[in-house]
This record gives structure tokens, sequence and C-alpha cells, in this order.
């Protein structure tokens, strides 16, 4: 754990300083960074993990005092550093995000939302917020009883969920030639897919994680061995080695002019955090959410499960600008002919 937060606090230090052109400034800035990272290292061995935390919150709240909105489960994982310095609004459902976004009189400085419905908004003008990154590139995996074949033509009693939705839209897109889709019952959610498994109501089903991790140990409660025998992601990603741009952060467009170096300084270290906290341990990712606020606070069912099934959440921030060729790709399922108008450059 020393070692993640080690590096955030010297990374948030940093933050600010991507832009400076004289060296002498940028050597300075990294001395004061690793001296006090030296002195909250030093903390823990006096104090505790716990003191060490509250530096690296006093720290982020020096650096990112934004409001965001962002929705529950990986996409909020992935703001654990924008969190500690930022208010941050987590909810279920597209909804809320969606008024958000086309909300005439802008409450939120920075959104989360599935990468479809803000594009589509943003290129239509109808919001004022544009995409600054993808967060992350699918959680989604197909789970059925343990020795069941990965063919999707072989499945029956298939349960997803989202059928209008970026889930829906990319399980058709994957299995819609191996699968009569007709013959698919579709819920509203992963957590309603999963309770159809469980139930004995569906063979196989799309599950997210780290609800699919939860819903094998909970059947294994009541004898029933299940196990992910499929990973949509690397189905859709082919040969590219990235899923699907599912989550992305939407800057209100005006905010940004005014705030750049700022809310580039906090994107920094987004990417670095998805970067280095594969350093870590799973133990040592569940300490983190639990001090970050817990499952609770991030829609998950334990912080522990959270830290096993990180990988699999996807969390992979990336500049949209760089994937701006992926993302037109995606937005063409959902009918937006040309996503360059939805990116900040």
């Amino acid at each position: 754990m020393k070692k993640l937060l080690s590096i955030l606090l010297a990374g948030m230090m940093l933050a600010g300083c991507g832009q400076a052109t004289d060296s002498g400034i940028a050597e300075e800035a990294a001395k004061g960074a690793e001296e006090i990272k030296e002195q909250v290292e030093e903390s823990v061995k006096e104090e505790g993990l716990t003191a060490f935390f509250e530096k690296l919150q006093e720290t982020a709240g020096e650096n990112s005092e934004f409001k965001i909105l962002t929705p529950s489960g990986a996409p909020a994982l992935s703001l654990i550093p924008a969190m500690l310095g930022s208010d941050v609004t987590v909810v279920d459902g597209a909804d809320a995000l969606q008024a958000a976004l086309v909300n005439p009189t802008p409450e939120y400085d920075m959104i989360v939302a599935p990468s479809n419905l803000g594009m589509k908004l943003a290129a239509s003008g109808k919001s004022p917020y544009k995409m600054l990154g993808v967060l992350t590139w699918g959680n989604l995996y197909i789970v059925g009883e343990k020795g069941t074949s990965n063919d999707a033509s072989t499945w029956e009693n298939v349960a997803s969920f989202g059928q209008e939705s970026v889930t829906g839209k990319v399980f058709a897109s994957v299995y819609g030639e191996d699968l009569n889709l007709d013959d698919v019952t579709w819920y509203n959610s992963t957590a309603e897919a999963s309770a159809a498994l469980i139930a004995g109501d569906a063979k196989v089903a799309m599950l997210a994680e780290p609800n699919a991790t939860a819903t094998i140990a909970k059947a294994k409660e009541n004898g029933v061995e299940l196990e992910i025998i499929d990973d949509i992601q690397a189905r859709y990603a082919g040969a590219t080695g990235l899923g699907f741009p599912q989550a992305a952060l939407f800057v209100n467009e005006e905010v940004y002019n005014e705030k750049k170096d700022k809310i580039d300084g906090m994107f920094n270290l987004l990417t670095m955090f998805s970067s280095d906290i594969h350093k870590l341990s799973a133990e040592e990712i569940g300490q983190l959410v639990d001090l970050a606020g817990g499952a609770e606070k991030f829609g998950v069912p334990n912080a522990q499960i959270v830290g096993k099934v990180w990988d699999r959440l996807n969390i992979n921030v990336q500049k949209a600008s760089d994937y701006e060729d992926r993302l037109q790709d995606f937005g063409t399922m959902f009918g937006i002919e040309d996503v360059s108008s939805a990116i900040l450059k």
C-alpha cells in the first residue's frame, strides 16, 4: 500500500508542473515532491497507514477541487485519487447522468458517463460537456456452469442486460452471429441477470465485474459451480489489446478552458493511478478501497472482491484524443457520424 500512495503523492505534487518549460523549476518541484514523500513515509512508520492516507487527502485537496458526478462500480473506482480532494457524487443508473449532461445550468465540473451517451449529446450540441478521456474499457464477462463451452452457438437459456445500452450493443456485436438474439432474456441490470442465473432461470449470463465474481461465490454457497467462460472485452478487442470504451470523463468545456492546467494535472494523476495500482496485491487494493470510503460508497459488493478482480475491471485511463479512431468506430454503432466535436483536444 505504501508504494502506491507514495507514488500518488509525488504525482500530485508534480501534476501541475507538466507544462513547465524551465528545467530549474521542474527540478525544484521534483526535489520538493521527493522530500514530502519521505516525510509522509516517515509518518507511516510512526503513526500507521491511516495517518499516511490523511496526508494524502490533504495534498489532494490542495490540487483538485472539482464537483464530479459518476456512476457506481468501476467508473467510481477509477476516481479514487480525485475523491481525496474533490466533491464526488456516486449514483446508480444513467438517468441522473443524462439529466446532468443536458442541464442548461451545469451543476458539475465533470461527469463520468457511458462514452456513447456523452459523445452523442456533445456531438449534437445538446451538452456543454466534452470527453477528456476514457476511464474504463469494459468489465463484461459470460458466466455459466463449470465446463460450459465458450462457443456461443451451444448456449441455451441465455440472460443479458441493458439491451439498448452499451452493454447490450456490445453483446450483440460480439455474439450476434452465433446466437439468436430474440431468444436472449434481457434484464435491466447485471444484478437482475445474476439473480436469474442463481435461481436457475438462466444457464448462461452476461455479468459485469465485480458482480460476476460475487455471483460465482453466492452460487457456490448453494452448491452450484459457476465460472467465467468468456471474456467479452477480448472478443471485442481482437488483436488491439483494448476492450471497448465503456465509461469516459466528460468535462464542462468552459471550466476546462478556465482551469486547463489543473484539470490536466488531475487527469494525469488518474492515468498514473490506473497504471501503478497493478503493483499492489489484491489485499492492498481492498485496503485502499476501504480507506477511500468503503464498498458502499463505490457501489460494489465488498472491498476484498474489488481487490481480487481489479484487472478484470479494465480501468485504464487514457486521453480521448489519442483514441479518436477507436471512439469513432464505437460511436458509429450508436449512430454518431462524427465524434471529433465531442472530444477535447
